[in-house]
């Protein structure tokens, strides 16, 4: 049942989101659109007539006779969809204005669909169809296959300036061609309600374009600092979804004037990177050679997919590549939202910002793909779907390139904590707590020649506890040992911070004194010796008992190694074992 709930929520909410994406229904309107002095705008979709030409071969002159009259189908959407890619459509609206209108103005014609490759307006005064008095004139010839001098520029949808003074009941006829998509709503504006629609459309663009490219660059700037090559996998990403939005928005042809072969070369080439980058970048930030070599290798296959419908668009199969990079689109979502959560459910935190960003791109992804397919309108909120995801999209995947940073990090100072930990134990007697042997052979060979380098003193403690054969025996090994132990303390107590103490072996001690002069050296030996002497074990219940150290302490001279050193070390310590122990021997200098 709990499974049930679910799944009808899931429901639920997809319905609603469509829901959102869908236009209002709409009465049935009259055949004329009557123009009105105290309206600035007006939706063209319900005032349409529509005629399929599939061969693509009928003139204004055909498509306006009598005969074709009854072939005109009635339009009553606000938004147009039509299907077919491989015919030519013809549109017809009929205007009219009140005979005492003075001071009309002039009207715009706006077709919000950039990617139109062919676009013919024409005019046809007067009410009678047919009637050689009212011949059809063309106003303007567009689209992204028409040469660059016939095209209107200025605004990333088509615009075209209608008669001012037209006749009443003028009808108008377009006809239009594309292999891309053609719904698109068709918007009759007044100049300065379409001066403030293209303000308001430029500032949302430009708020969009902005947050893709200054997420780009603040990005390229991380990748420089860090040569982390995953940021510049996220860049390279985002760079061409930024430049396939702004020519897939038209802006590339209104803002640098590019020919529509240009244009469309562009669009396939673009979304090509689109999906190498895409992938390349999802492949890098989930790890997915790690987390999941077989979504890694369905990755990998999507990508060359992708990048070969673009090719193939490019190669001119633009129907066949149409629908194939909008079924790839479908598909890359479902790869896409399925790789995060199977990170995410493998314990990749970063995966979080992924899904969050997946999630908002694929809104606008499936609206995409359906007004491509002609199974969404073009609504306002529905043609900007992709770049508003796209925009928000680019934020969650540098907070989650960010995150990933951070786990990155903290993997590493665990790794590092974890090796200097296991450097310390290899290093470290385990007993006492002080370094051992292995530390004392690698230090001691650094500090010599550091000070015969520098020129600085250098000196050396050798450290036995007097008796303590007899001790062990007499009290066990957990007393001695905690001989030992105590030993070791007195010693971290006697030296100074820079000074290495070590257990040399049994109950041999060193120290090793960097920088240290005899007089300080001797210092340091007597804190250590006197404050081990002061110290008291209870090896039974009513006894105690004070132990004793024997130090021998010799001084760095040039020509001395390791060897000389302890050597010469060891000599004194047995010097102060011969003169009766709990003493400190400084060695001669040698010969």
């Amino acid at each position: 049942m709990p499974v049930f709930s679910r799944s009808l929520k899931a429901a639920l909410a997809v319905w609603l989101l469509f829901a959102f994406f869908l236009p209002p229904r709409t009465e049935a309107a009259p055949e004329t659109l009557l123009l009105k002095p105290d309206q600035a705008r007006y939706q063209l979709g319900p005032y349409l007539e529509i005629l399929e030409d599939r061969d693509k071969n009928w003139t204004i002159d055909k498509v306006s006779s009598p005969e074709m009259e009854q072939r005109w189908v009635r339009h009553s959407s606000d938004y147009l969809r039509l299907t077919n890619k491989k015919a030519a459509y013809w549109l017809r609206f009929r205007l009219a204005r009140p005979t005492n209108w003075s001071g009309q103005p002039d009207w715009l014609l706006e077709l919000f669909r950039p990617t139109l490759e062919m676009i013919e307006l024409y005019f046809v005064p007067g009410s009678r169809t047919g009637d050689s008095r009212y011949a059809a004139s063309l106003i303007a010839k567009a689209g992204l296959r028409n040469p660059p001098s016939l095209q209107e520029s200025g605004y990333r949808s088509w615009v075209f300036k209608l008669p001012r003074d037209f006749p009443e009941n003028s009808s108008f006829y377009l006809r239009l061609e594309s292999r891309f998509s053609m719904s698109m709503p068709l918007i009759l504006w007044t100049p300065n309600s379409f001066e403030k629609h293209a303000l308001q459309d430029t500032i949302l663009h430009g708020l969009l374009f902005g947050t893709l490219l200054t997420m780009v660059c603040y990005n390229f700037f991380i990748f420089v600092s860090l040569r982390d090559r995953t940021y510049i996998f996220y860049v390279l990403s985002m760079a061409s979804l930024l430049l396939f939005q702004f020519t897939l928005k038209g802006l590339m042809r209104s803002v640098f004037g590019l020919p529509g072969d240009t244009i469309l070369f562009l669009w396939w080439f673009l979304l090509a990177n689109v999906f190498l980058w895409g992938f390349i970048f999802a492949k890098s930030f989930l790890s997915l050679q790690t987390y999941s070599p077989t979504l890694d290798r369905i990755m990998t296959a999507a990508m060359i997919a992708g990048v070969g419908t673009a090719l193939g668009g490019m190669a001119g199969w633009v129907r066949t590549a149409n629908i194939f990079q909008q079924i790839l689109g479908l598909v890359t979502v479902v790869i896409m939202i399925s790789a995060g959560l199977h990170c995410l459910r493998r314990g990749f935190r970063p995966a979080r910002f992924f899904l969050l960003g997946w999630t908002s791109i694929s809104i606008g992804t499936v609206a995409y793909v359906f007004q491509g397919l002609g199974l969404l309108p073009a609504t306002v909120y529905a043609s900007s779907a992709l770049l508003m995801g796209a925009a928000l999209d680019s934020i969650l995947l540098a907070f989650a390139l960010a995150d990933r940073i951070s786990v990155l990090r903290e993997e590493k100072e665990a790794l590092r904590e974890r090796e200097y930990r296991y450097l310390k134990l290899s290093l470290t007697d385990s007993l006492t707590g002080l370094f051992n042997q292995r530390y004392l052979m690698n230090i001691l060979p650094a500090e010599i020649e550091k000070a015969n380098r520098l020129e600085q003193p250098l000196s050396l403690i050798m450290i036995d506890l007097d008796d303590f054969k007899l001790y062990n025996d007499a009290h066990g090994h957990l007393e001695g040992d905690q001989v030992l132990v105590e030993a070791a303390r007195s010693i971290r107590e006697g030296v100074r911070d820079k000074d290495a103490g070590c257990r040399y072996g049994g109950e041999e001690f060193t120290v090793v004194l960097p920088g240290a002069s005899e007089a300080n050296a001797v210092q340091v030996a007597e804190r250590i010796r006197q404050g081990f002497a002061a110290r008291t074990f209870r090896p039974e219940k009513d006894r105690r008992l004070n132990m004793t150290m024997s130090l021998g302490l010799t001084q760095f001279h040039p020509g001395d190694n390791a060897h000389s050193l302890i050597k010469r070390a060891d000599q004194a310590l047995y010097e102060a074992k011969s003169r009766g122990k709990n003493v400190t021997v400084i060695a001669a200098k040698p010969e």
